[in-house]
């Protein structure tokens, strides 16, 4: 249908002549439809000369948050979202070493590829319901899923699939952590079967053996959404009420998951996001903080520090409101907390002393009007850098379109900042990309980028 250029924008009745269509037994038809005006394409920027090589990936249309360099820099692992294709590239020359299909599905996370600490394999889930029917039954509204979703393991030289896991009922793969040592995984799953419609999600939690994957129960209520510390030897978890609300904060051995402690949260009604765990069994995690039982409204969320070393510690508040820091997350020596705050369109990087809370450098960030910074973000492996994506902002007239190009966008750029000082060293202009993934070679002289259906490396080795 060709729109006149003098028709206004916003609502408009269209009416429809069938009437040479004799055939036809509606020879007329009206309706309404909504005329909007096209976003204004971004004008091209010019790309950093930094830009070394693009490598194509069998997933032209995939964005990667799965991008990871081996310990010695010669392979990188890239895995398509939500296509499933990993991809284990020759740094040196870009050649494709292996080529794993592992099933499109969205994911609960797109970072989805588990490599081994041996590399020589690696856990990928699927997570999505085969199939979800509703009806009723005996007057009451009823919901069905069938399952059929499962964790894989992968040789990560040959592409071969070692195991699938025979867990019976397969549910919703909502999760997966990997231990640090390879040998043991956690995953939750939404339970497959047959429930009243007005009833929340059912879960439950396993710990699983990487050798065979075979899955063992946790106990009741506790959540899978936890994390390992550097070593392993301990998982941090909490557990739940029926109404999803978090009751206590659980320290489990690494090995066989029996409890090793827990500690109460103070607040009724209240949520945990865990965030990070440092060697000295530091626990950084957000908490949301519900003003009522309807807990989606009126919510605080703040970010905590626990020290799950001490059995009688209480949590410390680091930031008590999250609502314009897009980014929390610790130093590489973990005695620094990194956070960005936005107020009106500058953003800045604070970084605050965990030994001293009161302690906090403030840098401002390049900004600009329909710019944003999120979480995609990585240290250099010394830490001396941090590179953050910097975003152009939808245009409201995209929103709740199927399909978005990165070219209708704008393209992306990534900050590089030097982290014992606050300054910017350098910012990349980026060719048209959803940029969802970074990652720094080992010896921090290469940064990987994402693009469409590609990855990006760029050369930083004038950085010293």
């Amino acid at each position: 249908m060709r729109v006149p250029a003098s028709a206004p924008v916003g609502p408009v009745k269209v009416s429809i002549d069938f009437s040479s269509w004799p055939a036809l037994a509606q020879p007329y038809a009206s309706g309404e439809i909504t005329i909007r005006r096209l976003p204004v394409v971004p004008p091209e920027e010019a790309v950093s000369s930094r830009l070394q090589r693009t490598w194509q990936h069998p997933d032209r249309h995939s964005s990667f948050t799965s991008l990871q360099f081996s310990r010695d820099g010669k392979r990188l692992w890239a895995g398509g979202y939500p296509e499933g294709t990993v991809v284990v590239y020759d740094v040196e020359n870009g050649s494709r070493l292996a080529q794993l299909d592992t099933g499109k599905s969205w994911r609960g996370s797109a970072n989805y590829v588990h490599v081994t600490p041996d590399e020589r394999s690696m856990l990928t889930t699927k997570e999505r319901f085969a199939k979800i029917e509703y009806f009723d039954k005996d007057n009451q509204p009823m919901k069905r899923y069938t399952g059929a979703q499962s964790i894989r393991r992968w040789n990560l030289e040959t592409g071969e699939l070692l195991w699938t896991d025979k867990r019976p009922d397969q549910g919703r793969i909502v999760m997966l952590k990997l231990s640090p040592t390879g040998n043991v995984f956690v995953m939750e799953e939404q339970i497959a079967g047959e429930f009243p419609r007005s009833t929340q999600e059912q879960r439950r939690a396993f710990y699983g053996e990487t050798s065979t994957g075979m899955l063992h129960p946790l106990p009741p209520n506790l959540s899978g959404f936890g994390l390992f510390s550097p070593d392993g030897k301990v998982f941090a978890t909490f557990q739940k009420t029926s109404e999803d609300i978090v009751q206590s904060i659980h320290l489990l051995d690494g090995t066989n998951f029996r409890e090793l402690a827990s500690w109460p949260v103070a607040e009724p009604l209240s949520n945990c996001y865990f965030k990070e765990m440092t060697a000295k069994k530091q626990l950084l995690y957000q908490q949301q903080v519900f003003a009522r039982k309807d807990k989606w409204k009126d919510t605080t969320t703040r970010l905590m520090m626990l020290d799950l070393s001490q059995a009688q510690s209480k949590p410390q508040i680091l930031l008590p409101d999250l609502k314009n820091c897009p980014l929390a997350r610790l130093s590489h020596d973990q005695n620094q907390l990194l956070y960005i705050t936005k107020e009106g369109y500058q953003y800045e990087l604070k970084q605050m002393d965990l030994l001293n809370p009161s302690k906090v450098r403030s840098t401002p960030l390049p900004s600009e009007p329909k710019r944003l910074y999120g979480s995609t973000c990585t240290q250099s492996h010394h830490g001396k850098y941090l590179a953050l994506a910097h975003w152009a902002e939808i245009p409201k007239e995209l929103l709740g379109e199927d399909q978005i190009t990165p070219e209708q966008v704008g393209q992306p750029r990534i900050i590089l900042v030097e982290v014992a000082t606050g300054k910017v060293v350098e910012t990349l202009v980026s060719p048209h990309a959803f940029l969802a993934g970074l990652a720094f070679s080992p010896d921090d002289k290469t940064l990987a980028s994402s693009g469409q259906g590609c990855i990006h490396l760029w050369d930083l080795s004038h950085l010293k």
